[in-house]
């Protein structure tokens, strides 16, 4: 009950730059964080029941990203095309854990920024599909930790990079 109240407290603070003002990750040219209103998530409807998303035939039903619904989420984060080797058409909320092929839900993820790119995040997206297969965590909890700050919820979960995780802690206060 407690480490639940302090996920709450943690999620629902806002993150603020050493001036006092909000910091918005997003605006850094590879935004660690999608835009929340451009990407709020979206959700399969109907959304897949536990047994299906646990299948093996389940990934394989996972449409591609179609090129060009990619390059709309290009144009719509102002990324120039000519860079799009540099990051990778993410789901803000994963399909494995019930997430839509939709706009509303996908944003250019970095490949190279350091430590928090779109490799860190499958880290923790294969984690939480785990989590919900072995009856350890519902689809809504692991859709709200995706939704809410992938990287803090990287950071309560695994220990493996404390610096790290004190350094992000650090820009958003």
């Amino acid at each position: 009950m407690f480490r639940a109240i302090l996920f709450l407290i943690l999620f629902t603070s806002l993150a603020q730059a050493q001036d006092g003002r909000p910091y918005d990750y997003t605006q850094e040219e590879n935004p660690l964080l999608p835009h929340s209103l451009q990407t709020p998530g979206a959700l399969t409807y109907p959304p897949p029941s536990i047994s299906e998303m646990c299948s093996r035939e389940f990934k394989k039903k996972i449409h591609e990203i179609p090129q060009e619904l990619k390059q709309k989420v290009f144009e719509a984060y102002g990324i120039d095309i000519s860079k799009s080797n540099l990051y990778q058409i993410d789901y803000l909320i994963t399909p494995e854990v019930g997430g839509g092929n939709d706009i509303k839900n996908l944003w250019p993820q970095s490949l190279t920024s350091k430590p928090w790119n779109a490799h860190m995040k499958d880290r923790l997206e294969n984690h939480l599909h785990r989590e919900i297969c072995q009856g350890r965590m519902s689809p809504n909890h692991a859709q709200t930790l995706l939704t809410l700050d992938w990287i803090d919820s990287y950071c309560i979960i695994f220990e493996d990079m404390t610096t790290e995780c004190l350094d992000y802690r650090k820009k958003r206060k």
